[in-house]
């Protein structure tokens, strides 16, 4: 991935995390994404837990069948997915993703080896 394009992600990545704050989804088992306020989807998904069976509801212009959510997301969590999805892996010394393929400059030495270094 060249420079700019990087560039290009970051700020775009920047640009949704500044609309998706205050945001959950609801993802569909199609994979259908219904983006609502953070408030409506905590409320949906408490009357969610109270239903026994599948129903038609109502989420704005959309009427969906409960039985075909499979949950209701933060948008941190669907990030994640996504990175995933595209190869990319998160790496817990550093705290950053990194491409696929891609070596993480951070070298982390295991605690069982570490001790022997000092």
């Amino acid at each position: 991935m060249v420079l700019q394009e990087k560039r290009e992600i970051i700020q775009r990545d920047s640009y949704m995390n500044e609309i998706t704050k205050n945001q959950k989804v609801i993802i569909l088992r199609d994979g259908t994404e219904i983006w609502i306020e953070k408030d409506r989807a905590e409320n949906f998904g408490d009357q969610l837990m109270k239903i026994t069976e599948s129903k038609f509801v109502k989420i704005d212009d959309q009427i969906i069948n409960t039985a075909d959510i499979t949950g209701i997301f933060s948008p941190e969590t669907l990030e994640e997915k996504v990175r995933r999805k595209r190869g990319q892996w998160y790496c817990t010394s550093c705290k950053k993703w990194h491409d696929r393929g891609e070596r993480c400059e951070e070298v982390r030495i295991p605690s069982h080896i570490a001790k022997f270094l000092e």
